[in-house]
């Protein structure tokens, strides 16, 4: 399994080389040994023709050491006599290197690193992959898929915007989705359909699917202030930063917008209420002032209990109350 998913992120990188790297030689199909090898370490080497419209010939990518990116090397090959020969480029960040590929044996190839090592590799036999997995991202996010045999130093180390995984039996792997700057993961989706909110989720790959994972870049929420004789411009601002404190505890929900619903909110029937309510909160009873804001919001859209999933809440009010010149305080919320 590790050597087929290595070989595969061999093959993804190398192809990526190919599209970017030195020009390819004069045509010359003479050479006829072409396929996947590895050696005896289990390191891989493919020989394959390429025809990239302006540009074809022999493309040639190897494995130097375990890492399969770092270690990986490839780009075009140029036929000289009986042998392909050229300078490969480093997939990480060592320096490239210069190789001879030569006929070794009824099917193997012996691979010569100028001033390096000397491989042989044997001809590999390939079976299709029954299970073929897409990951993605939409927006700007990153993501790490490991099998609990993956090794690594951070999980960073292996963040991605995309892969595709060949298995040959079902695994599973680790989905761990994070959001680029300032962006927020929202969902995975399989094959177009909703599958968690969770960012961190165990899935089991037992059939060809397409998963990704969301972004969004979340927007700032609608302020009003509207118009008030009672408090200032600072004095609303303040009430309405502590509603957004507040709604932060709301999870998964999105706040679309924040109104002052007016003056008219301070009398004395709600101010007598909101000091009725202070000992449930743990405060003194002495309000004087009362300020009421009214705010829409969207659920989330996965079932979690405190939401009728994936709903707009519109004119949810929040109430809050202070003494005059003193702090807010959020007494309730609510329809």
């Amino acid at each position: 399994m590790k050597k087929i998913l290595s070989l595969l992120l061999v093959l993804v990188v190398l192809t990526a080389l190919a599209a970017c790297g030195k020009a390819a030689p004069e045509e010359n199909k003479e050479w006829t040994r072409s396929g996947y090898f590895e050696d005896e370490h289990g390191y891989m080497l493919s020989v394959t023709w390429m025809d990239l419209g302006d540009e074809a010939g022999w493309y040639a990518g190897f494995m130097y050491g375990p890492d399969p990116i770092g270690d990986s090397y490839g780009g075009m090959v140029k036929q000289e006599g009986s042998s392909l020969k050229g300078e490969l480029a480093s997939g990480g960040n060592m320096i490239d290197v210069v190789v001879t590929i030569s006929e070794e044996g009824e099917d193997g190839l012996l691979l010569v690193v100028e001033n390096g090592a000397t491989c042989h590799f044997k001809l590999m036999e390939l079976q299709e992959a029954p299970i073929g997995v897409s990951i993605n991202t939409e927006g700007y996010g990153f993501f790490t898929a490991l099998t609990d045999g993956d090794t690594y130093e951070t999980p960073d180390d292996y963040s991605t915007t995309s892969a595709i995984l060949s298995l040959y039996e079902p695994t599973t792997y680790m989905l761990s989705a994070k959001g680029g700057e300032d962006w927020v993961f929202v969902k995975w989706t399989k094959n177009g359909e909703f599958l968690s909110a969770e960012p961190d989720i165990t899935v089991e790959f037992d059939e060809s699917a397409d998963f990704i994972a969301v972004f969004e870049f979340p927007a700032e929420p609608a302020v009003d202030l509207g118009s008030s004789e009672l408090y200032t411009e600072d004095e609303l601002k303040a009430a309405v930063e502590k509603i957004r404190v507040q709604f932060e505890e709301f999870e998964g929900c999105e706040l679309f917008d924040i109104r002052y619903a007016g003056d008219e909110a301070n009398n004395e029937e709600n101010i007598r209420w909101m000091n009725d309510l202070a000992p449930g909160k743990g405060l003194e009873a002495n309000f004087t002032q009362v300020a009421e804001f009214l705010s829409d919001f969207h659920s989330p859209v996965e079932e979690t209990g405190a939401w009728n999933p994936d709903t707009d809440y519109l004119d949810w009010q929040w109430w809050l109350a202070r003494s005059e010149g003193g702090d807010w305080e959020i007494l309730t919320w609510g329809y």
